[in-house]
């Protein structure tokens, strides 16, 4: 510690000569004040190049004497402290990193545990396990749907009688997709022109959605539906038409269109507010969940 002190103090005496000398050497008229130590050095040093050549060598002496003297009065140990300041947050962004990963891997397994494929039970029985599946449920409705609650989902109509009114849906979204449109269709008229759109973007979770219905009862007696169903695909057509975003174009009348649901689908959405569907992709037609849940109309 000594050491080095007394070389900071040797290096400061050295910078402050090469100051005076250059200040007498550039400004003649201070020589008075120091008349013998600039006569020798100027004997000595005639010529401004060599001067300024000195005064650089003389600075620069000092300046190594500073850095050895700040060296041994521990800058050694605060560079040490230093690079392992940043070692250890770089360490930490690793750490974080690798946490983030982690994040997206779990949502990744949630996901995959969300669009599993239905069991050979659930396609043949009417009852679902929807511990993991999303699901929609009928809550109640208005005008001439005032009689469909929770409980009941059937309403009686005369032939060709207006159906106008809304039917509010509790739906339970686990898709973790950003686009999950929710659709309405009748099973009576032209498939690709019954249906229409009551939400664009259901959110994940659990949310409420009202469905305004504006429909013309069929002519002939008998027993229909209309059904609600979400799925992950970006356009209500899709959804309607059961057919995924990645064949490109929607596919009608091969079957498995929401409104061609069987007597077997109507019941699993009525008991569990998901059945299982044959949705059509790149690879062919597959088994999949649908949420779902319907009105039954009774025209008499």
């Amino acid at each position: 510690m000594e050491l080095s002190i007394f070389l900071t103090i040797i290096a400061i005496i050295i910078a402050t000569l090469s100051v005076i000398g250059l200040d007498i050497f550039l400004i003649p008229n201070k020589i008075n004040y120091l008349i013998d130590f600039h006569a020798t050095w100027a004997s000595k040093f005639s010529s401004p190049k060599i001067m300024s050549v000195t005064y650089k060598i003389i600075g620069f002496s000092a300046l190594v004497i500073l850095v050895i003297g700040f060296l041994m009065n521990g800058g050694l140990n605060f560079l040490s402290n230093t690079l392992n300041q940043v070692s250890s947050s770089t360490n930490q962004v690793s750490s974080s990193t690798n946490q983030v990963s982690s994040s997206i891997n779990q949502v990744s397994s949630t996901t995959n545990q969300m669009t599993i494929s239905p069991s050979e039970s659930d396609i043949a029985s009417s009852k679902i396990d929807t511990t993991n599946l999303s699901t929609v449920r009928i809550v109640y409705a208005t005008g001439a749907f005032t009689a469909v609650t929770a409980t009941n989902r059937k309403i009686v109509a005369s032939p060709g009688q207006f159906l106008n009114g809304s039917v509010t849906l509790d739906v339970n979204n686990k898709l973790f997709n950003s686009n999950t449109p929710l659709i309405g269709t009748s099973s009576w008229g032209n498939h690709s022109t019954s249906w229409w759109v009551v939400n664009n973007w259901v959110t994940s979770g659990n949310s409420v959605t009202v469905a305004t219905i504006s429909l013309s009862a069929p002519q002939e007696p008998g027993i229909y539906y209309i059904i609600f169903a979400f799925r992950d695909e970006k356009t209500g057509g899709e959804v309607a038409s059961a057919t995924d975003w990645s064949v490109g174009h929607d596919v009608w009348n091969d079957g498995n269109d929401i409104a061609d649901f069987n007597t077997g689908q109507i019941a699993q959405a009525l008991q569990n507010g998901v059945t299982v569907v044959n949705w059509l992709n790149s690879n062919g037609y597959q088994p999949t969940y649908v949420p779902a849940d319907v009105v039954e109309v009774i025209v008499r």
